[in-house]
């Protein structure tokens, strides 16, 4: 898919657990984070991200072959759910990824989007 303008992740506590978070990269180079109030960041945040960030996501994207993956139905008991929506000129595309490591590349895209979480310096929304 071409032009890819937005790359959403969210991942979610196992068990019923509220540690989980959705974060938002823009092609534009905004971030926006929602944590849930066991995340490590609580909350409603922004921060920024470079081209070059962006566009390492995308290549990740393609890599993985995001875009022509069935949805993963394999389902694992008691396991955190990772959703990843990829929204690209004239449509948008998800996958929910309920056991981890079942597609190397996915996981690979999942891992180096929640590296950039851990990197973005994030500014409390609104303050």
């Amino acid at each position: 898919m071409s032009r890819i303008e937005e790359v959403a992740f969210e991942q979610s506590g196992s068990g019923g657990a509220r540690y989980g978070y959705k974060v938002v990269f823009r092609k534009d180079g905004t971030a926006s984070y929602s944590g849930d109030v066991s995340a490590a960041r609580p909350g409603e945040q922004r921060g920024q991200i470079t081209a070059e960030q962006f566009e390492r996501l995308v290549k990740l994207i393609k890599e993985s072959e995001f875009f022509s993956q069935g949805e993963l139905d394999q389902k694992c008991a008691d396991a955190e759910v990772r959703t990843t929506t990829v929204v690209y000129a004239g449509g948008s595309k998800t996958i929910t990824n309920t056991c981890r490591a079942v597609h190397t590349e996915l996981e690979r895209l999942e891992q180096e989007i929640i590296l950039l979480v851990e990197h973005i310096v994030w500014r409390k929304a609104g303050g």
